[in-house]
């Protein structure tokens, strides 16, 4: 308590009235257990009332810490909000100046009846209303500072009396800010605890050693129910008439030996309508003066994980399927180059099942140098995440054959390159069916050129021929040059027949 004011040491009309204190602090105990929705702006106000009926001040404060520690005054609201006149008022702080700031930093009380002398007063703003006595006591609880209680411009000047009504007030106000606060937390976790119970998507129950229903929650509705038709039934009525021995064999077990099951239990439930479905059930128990009371269950829906998960098997299956049936050769390796997966035309290719492939390497398989060749080919895919597509020629126990090859990055589900995943698909027969193709076009436009040069030949022919021909009509058959006539015709004859040779069939 500061001392340093100059207080009449004799306290006002003798003797202090201690009942005077205690009656207000028990009307303010009073309001605070009969409003049960008391607000911190009302109690703050109560509070502050009576702090000024008990110490005759006009003037006053009341104010706590929020969770920001900040210092909000929501009395200042009130009586004294129209008479000053400072710009952009405000009820929260965030600074602690002046005297009423010194209360809050050094958690002592403050008596000044001169406070334009105190080297603590900082003034007041400009429109704010005189401070002519000031008395101010922190709300402590324990060593934790709640807030203050203040009052101000008294007709006569404060007296250590004064101050002790004041600091009995400011210490039931602290008490009140920190059972309010508790309070608050418990409604606030009260409220979150309904929220999520109640749109929880799992059914949610209580459940007796009978095996009777106490509560549940409002999920039930999502199959036909409503809480009030389950609640205070067995729980016989809502189970698959098959798994009633199983459910009612772990109920059993759990009130007997005061533990439930540590592994989820799996049992089927009837819809309103009859329908089962699967549930999957974690419980907890509950006890009361030491012994099993009840059971709390979390039943989850497992019809939506069933579908997926047969979804999911299904098209496991289709892969898998497309996988070992595939004509292509199709493989998965990983970031050491191992293989981990490799179907049957692939495995085949180097005489081998495709369950023998997992865990080798292309070193396995083939010479240093080519095998180096594919591993570096193969990091590069991998560390520039890119898709490589090429041909190859490759000697396999059918000769030599031509391929086809993609490869491309593997990534988990988070996008991290775990693997490689490549196809090779054997491409023999097209390219031998490309040279096929070559080969009949090298033809076509040799025919071209033979046919051209062959008719023209012909023509030439066909007229060396018909001199002949004339030239022997001519000619005595006696005369010498018959016969090298003759010879010239059969020559024709023969280059006829050489121009046909040259012409492709048709």
């Amino acid at each position: 308590m500061d001392t340093n004011s100059n207080i009449d040491k004799k306290k006002r009309g003798g003797k202090i009235k201690q009942n005077g204190i205690d009656s207000a602090v028990a009307k303010i105990l009073s309001e605070f257990l009969r409003k049960d929705k008391l607000s911190f702006s009302a109690f703050s106000q109560i509070t502050l009332d009576y702090a000024q009926k008990v110490t005759k001040s006009p003037y006053g404060f009341a104010g706590y810490i929020d969770e920001s520690g900040y210092m909000v005054a929501p009395t200042l609201t009130k009586k004294i909000w129209d008479k000053c006149r400072v710009r952009n008022k405000k009820i929260v702080f965030k600074e602690f100046r002046g005297l009423w700031g010194w209360v809050l930093k050094n958690r002592k009380s403050v008596i000044c009846n001169n406070p334009q002398k105190d080297k603590r007063s900082e003034g007041v703003p400009t429109g704010h209303i005189r401070i002519k006595r000031f008395l101010a006591a922190p709300a402590m609880c324990g060593k934790k500072i709640m807030g203050m209680v203040a009052v101000a411009n008294a007709k006569k000047p404060y007296l250590s009396g004064d101050l002790k009504k004041i600091q009995t007030l400011a210490n039931f106000y602290a008490v009140g800010l920190d059972r309010k606060i508790k309070e608050d937390k418990i409604k606030l976790s009260e409220k979150k605890y309904r929220l999520l119970y109640n749109v929880s998507p799992d059914i949610i129950y209580t459940i007796d050693s009978k095996g009777i229903i106490r509560h549940i929650n409002e999920s039930v509705r999502n199959y036909g129910y409503s809480p009030e038709e389950i609640i205070g039934k067995p729980a016989e009525n809502f189970c698959h008439k098959d798994d009633i021995p199983l459910a009612y064999e772990a109920l059993d077990r759990a009130f007997k030996t005061g533990k439930t099951l540590e592994t989820a239990l799996i049992f089927r439930m009837l819809r309103k309508d009859g329908k089962p479905f699967y549930v999957e059930q974690k419980s907890k128990m509950v006890f009361r003066r030491g012994k099993p009371h009840l059971i709390i269950a979390f039943a989850r829906d497992l019809s939506f994980k069933m579908k997926m998960e047969k979804k999911v098997r299904e098209s496991e299956e289709l892969i898998k399927t497309i996988f070992d049936l595939a004509k292509d050769a199709i493989f998965i390796k990983d970031r050491q180059g191992r293989y981990i997966r490799s179907n049957k035309m692939h495995s085949s290719l180097y005489r081998m099942a495709p369950e023998e492939m997992g865990g080798k390497t292309d070193f396995d398989f083939m010479d240093k140098k080519r095998a180096e060749r594919i591993r570096a080919q193969d990091k590069d895919v991998m560390k520039q995440g890119k898709t490589l597509l090429f041909e190859e020629e490759r000697e396999t126990k059918d000769g030599v054959r031509f391929f086809n090859i993609l490869k491309t990055p593997l990534c988990d589900s988070s996008g991290k390159i775990i693997g490689m995943f490549g196809i090779a698909r054997d491409i023999t027969r097209i390219k031998r069916m490309e040279e096929e193709l070559i080969h009949r076009r090298a033809i076509e436009e040799a025919r071209k050129i033979t046919d051209s040069a062959a008719h023209d030949f012909n023509n030439v022919l066909a007229a060396i021929k018909g001199y002949a021909m004339l030239m022997l009509e001519e000619i005595d058959k006696k005369n010498p040059m018959r016969t090298e006539i003759e010879e010239i015709a059969k020559a024709v004859g023969r280059a006829v027949k050489i121009t046909e040779k040259l012409q492709p069939e048709k």
